[in-house]
């Protein structure tokens, strides 16, 4: 056997069968040149509002090289929202609270995730259910059923088709729910004079989340010192724009350091 088709053979055996599947090499290209493109330097990002399905186990990182340190693991055939993806072949997700990166080689796209409907308006607002209702994976009655929103749950609505469908977030998949049985909640829109942000945010102390940038807003919940959350918006007043648990929240940007 020639020599070098002999190493060759070792090497490639290795990436192919190390850690369980690819995830040991995940996000080397054909070329074995790693992507160079950081986060912060790439502002060429196409956005997206897709799912994706893991084909292999796949690393997600904070950034998007491969030497951007890894967050956490998306196992194969698990799915996760696309929220863009950069000029060098990377998808930007979101990942418990943060911003991250999984290269798109081994992600395919749900072609359930593209409802063919451009004409969405962009919303940012919470609505609370009026009855108990499907969320359904396409905008019309014989889409697949994901799950339900029960009667007076909230949830965040990013979009609305002409044809009367609130688009959401469900379980890491775009969803849609019929809007005569969502009721707009106001307070989801408090302050439209806001920076928008994309960024990760770490508490100084312990800190609660309302639904309003104001100190009288309902508590939400509260975020721990040390507890990183995703950072969208800032207000003109100091109060940062997130999602918390399907709804907006707001934390006042002095007990919050942002550290990606």
């Amino acid at each position: 056997m020639n020599f070098k088709k002999y190493v060759s053979t070792l090497i490639v055996g290795a990436m192919v069968f190390t850690s369980g599947g690819v995830i040991a090499n995940a996000q080397t290209n054909t070329t074995n040149k790693a992507p160079t493109v950081s986060t912060q330097a790439n502002g060429s990002i196409t956005v997206l509002d897709k799912t994706g399905k893991a084909t292999h186990d796949v690393y997600i990182r904070d950034n998007s090289n491969t030497k951007g340190k890894i967050l956490g693991t998306l196992n194969k055939n698990k799915t996760i929202k696309l929220n863009g993806k950069t000029k060098d072949g990377w998808y930007k997700v979101d990942y418990n609270g943060k911003v991250g990166y999984v290269y798109s080689s081994y992600i395919k796209i749900d072609a359930t995730s593209d409802n063919n409907n451009s004409d969405i308006t962009v919303l940012d607002k919470t609505g609370k259910s009026t009855h108990n209702v499907y969320i359904r994976d396409n905008s019309n009655t014989k889409g697949k059923i994901l799950g339900t929103l029960n009667k007076d749950k909230t949830i965040k609505l990013n979009g609305k088709t002409k044809d009367g469908w609130y688009k959401v977030d469900y379980n890491g998949k775009v969803g849609y729910v019929y809007s005569s049985y969502v009721k707009i909640v106001e307070t989801s829109d408090n302050n439209s004079d806001t920076t928008v942000l994309d960024k990760t945010g770490k508490a100084t102390h312990n800190v609660y989340i309302r639904d309003n940038s104001n100190t009288k807003g309902k508590i939400l919940g509260t975020l721990n010192k040390n507890k990183t959350i995703k950072i969208k918006a800032k207000t003109k007043d100091g109060w940062y724009k997130v999602d918390y648990n399907g709804k907006v929240g707001y934390v006042y940007s002095s007990y919050v350091k942002i550290v990606g």
